[in-house]
């Protein structure tokens, strides 16, 4: 699938007057992917990254670490796509194609994104987990060791067997998270817990609504805590399809009504607990009624694009997040993490995680 996006990608550029002369292409290397993209980000205002989570993370931390800083962008061909989905990337993707990309990276908007730390050695993008899902990202990558394979269903399958295999896994032995907010300390016994998740942006795991007041540019990380597996699996039942489906059901009810084109998207809203798409065309009282959706005014967006914003409310519980300028986790090896999908166990070597804001990057949004 590589090769034919990179066939594609040259394709697109040249139909669009660019020569050979004006873009560059190459293939990331394992292990290399950071130094590759610090290396481009010297010599480009507009970096892209394509393929998954992983990928983007790398080519993200490798233009950091340039001091250029170009405006990147992501076309998405991995399993998750957290963050291209936080950008609006994912859909247009899958609506556009390769072209729509492209084109909308052209037009040069951009939108900030933090990044942060983990002990002077690796970046947080989109979220550090510890427990029961990097346990599975860790079996999962064992598993592609032994046995390498590219197809995105056949991820799906495996994450989805690992994950039923180790359903019930806890946190070993003492684990203390200590956080700060501005000067004020607080502290959390996890000894027992079933999953940590400190995030950067609102989505997790595939697009599923974690923190919806989440903000990727805020200065502040989200904790959330799962004491115990069951509360996971109901999580992801509540959002992934009881928030899911009546979200599907009011979308079709306006992308069925003439003259209406709807975007949905989930990033940067203000709102709490909601979701939101912009919709162009004049949108039907009764379809406004029968949605539940209410008009929200936002006089940038009006004025750039001439969109109107609908917000609906999932029907799903809240769960408790703590908001962290800084944070501290003190847990035994023997214990799993996982950083944007990639396992980083390794840094339970050390004596404890010591996660601290490093900076901001600009990336290309896809609308």
């Amino acid at each position: 699938k590589g090769k034919k996006i990179f066939q594609r990608i040259s394709e697109v550029m040249k139909s669009l007057s660019f020569s050979s002369e004006e873009f560059h292409l190459e293939f990331t290397q394992p292990e290399k992917t950071i130094l590759q993209a610090k290396k481009l980000a010297k010599i480009t205002e507009k970096l892209i990254a394509v393929g998954g989570d992983g990928t983007a993370a790398q080519v993200i931390a490798g233009a950091y670490q340039s001091g250029n800083f170009p405006l990147i962008g992501i076309i998405p061909l991995g399993v998750g796509n957290d963050l291209a989905r936080v950008l609006g990337i994912y859909d247009l993707f899958k609506k556009r194609g390769v072209e729509g990309c492209i084109q909308q990276f052209l037009k040069g908007y951009s939108t900030p994104l933090d990044l942060w730390r983990v002990n002077e050695k690796e970046y947080i993008i989109n979220y550090l987990g510890i427990g029961f899902d990097a346990r599975i990202v860790h079996s999962f990558s064992q598993i592609r060791r032994l046995i390498p394979f590219s197809s995105v269903l056949i991820k799906k399958v495996a994450y989805a067997i690992i994950g039923f295999f180790y359903s019930f896994s806890r946190l070993k032995g003492r684990v203390s998270l200590t956080y700060w907010t501005g000067k004020e300390k607080n502290f959390f016994n996890l000894t027992g817990y079933s999953l940590v998740v400190i995030s950067n942006i609102p989505l997790y795991a595939g697009g599923t609504l974690l923190v919806p007041e989440g903000n990727c540019a805020d200065g502040l990380l989200e904790i959330t805590l799962f004491p115990r597996t069951t509360s996971v699996l109901k999580f992801f039942i509540e959002q992934k399809i009881l928030g899911g489906w009546g979200i599907s059901r009011r979308l079709k009810k306006l992308q069925n009504m003439p003259g209406v084109r709807v975007n949905l998207f989930q990033h940067f809203l203000r709102s709490r607990n909601k979701f939101g798409m912009t919709v162009r065309g004049e949108i039907p009282k009764r379809v406004r009624d029968d949605s539940g959706g209410e008009i929200s005014k936002s006089e940038e967006r009006d004025k750039v694009q001439g969109e109107k914003i609908i917000v609906f409310q999932p029907p799903v519980r809240r769960i408790k997040h703590y908001r962290a300028k800084q944070i501290e986790v003190l847990l035994n090896f023997g214990n799993y993490l996982q950083i944007d999908g990639e396992d980083k166990t390794y840094l339970l070597n050390e004596p404890k995680i010591k996660i601290e804001y490093q900076g901001q990057v600009f990336l290309l949004p896809g609308n």
